[in-house]
């Protein structure tokens, strides 16, 4: 899960760095939306032109066996595991954390007296730091158990609110965000991902995955609600 979160983690952090160049050459806002447009664009053809819906190498008849065994899978019923709420719980806190810092950074670092484009390209320190996280999340996570990979998501929580009080001392700006990368991006990605399969059984993996991923969802719009409120 940490190599898959790789690419919009550092995604984020290379795309911001190519706007700040773009900035930089005096480019306004829309044409830098034009810009992001034609990258998705390009990022379509080539899904286009090389993905393939299955391996090369699959026969049809491996094919015919994965049916016939994915077939019996029951419908997922019945509670939620009580872990889940404790990992719901992170799910909220680390997107409200993760979006709030990822829109207002920007902003943040061009009040510090930083231009437009050093400013967007301070500000892709957070997600560059997430993508370290993220592996070394993955890292620590598969030499643990369940449990474990629990504990890390409280360490990461607990980490996380003491960076973000650092924002209150005379402290590094860039050293608080890139802590605050570190200490986001690993348990966030698992949260919102492989958290499923340690909560429950296989076939409630895809139900309960949306179960985390959309309470963290709702993080994502108290940062773009409450905190724009408070700014």
């Amino acid at each position: 899960m940490g190599i898959v979160s790789l690419s919009w983690l550092f995604g984020d952090a290379l795309a911001r760095a190519g706007q700040a160049q773009l900035l930089a050459l005096g480019w306004g806002w829309r044409p830098l939306f034009l810009a992001s447009a034609a990258g998705v664009g390009l990022i379509f053809l080539l899904c286009l032109l090389f993905l393939r819906e299955q391996p090369a190498t699959q026969t049809t008849e491996t094919a015919v066996v994965e049916e016939v065994a994915v077939a019996p899978v029951p419908t997922a019923t019945g509670p939620l595991p009580r872990a889940s709420y404790s990992v719901a719980a992170g799910a909220f806190a680390f997107t409200l954390v993760n979006v709030t810092l990822s829109e207002w950074l920007p902003l943040y670092f061009s009040q510090r007296g930083l231009s437009q484009g050093g400013a967007a390209l301070a500000s892709g320190l957070y997600p560059a730091m997430g993508g370290v996280s993220a592996v070394a999340f993955g890292y620590l996570g598969d030499r643990t158990n369940a449990q474990g990979r629990l504990w890390l998501l409280v360490g990461g929580l607990v980490i996380t609110a003491l960076t973000l009080a650092g924002f209150l001392l005379p402290l590094s700006p860039l050293l608080l965000v890139g802590l605050a990368g570190l200490a986001t991006g690993g348990p966030y990605a698992w949260a919102v991902g492989a958290a499923a399969l340690d909560l429950g059984p296989k076939e409630k993996a895809a139900s309960l995955n949306g179960y985390l991923d959309g309470t963290g969802y709702l993080g994502a719009v108290v940062a773009g609600e409450a905190v724009a409120g408070l700014a």
